[in-house]
């Protein structure tokens, strides 16, 4: 669509050369692109930052904030539930963020302690085209990241998908594991 405004330029600039509504991450590549719900904001992710767009401030040619050396797994790999984002970073761990606080919050560190069994995070393929295929999604009150194959005590789970029981303030969560 070539509608002013509907694009990245409007009529006070000549083209996109002039736009301020556009951004570059510097030394990175785009990820993973998540609205984030009633916060006038989408996080962007590449493999190891993430950052925060502000629509609110796209005229003042300020809009793009670092936020955390964090990235993301893959184009699918995050999801936003009820104001909070879960995504899966590259090694594997899951991660949640209201964005109230300055860090997001680890929440896949209750299945990935080996002194607890095998670690479930541990037995993720972490190739670049498995982490590219790792997709989220949210169900009701659920989060899951469907991983690709695991092998855990002993046994293969094909199609695994790690769940997620999001707790009232979204950052505390119980795990189960599915094929």
């Amino acid at each position: 669509n070539n509608t002013e405004g509907d694009q990245f330029w409007n009529s006070a600039e000549t083209g996109l050369a002039d736009s301020t509504r556009w951004f570059r991450i510097e030394g990175g590549v785009v990820r993973c692109i998540v609205p984030f719900a009633n916060r006038n904001r989408v996080l962007v992710f590449s493999d190891t930052m993430a950052y925060a767009f502000d629509i609110t401030r796209i005229e003042s040619g300020d809009a793009l904030d670092t936020l955390f050396p964090i990235g993301c797994a893959g184009p699918k790999a995050a999801v936003e539930l009820d104001g909070v984002v879960y995504w899966m970073d590259r090694k594997g761990k899951i991660w949640a963020w209201s964005g109230n606080t300055a860090r997001p919050e680890e929440v896949s560190y209750m299945i990935d302690d080996e002194n607890l069994g095998d670690s479930v995070i541990s037995q993720i393929d972490r190739s670049a085209s498995n982490l590219a295929k790792v997709c989220a999604f949210g169900m009701g009150k659920k989060i899951c990241f469907s991983v690709g194959t695991i092998e855990l005590d002993g046994k293969t789970i094909q199609n695994a998908v790690i769940k997620l029981a999001a707790s009232q303030n979204g950052l505390r969560a119980n795990f189960s594991l599915d094929a």
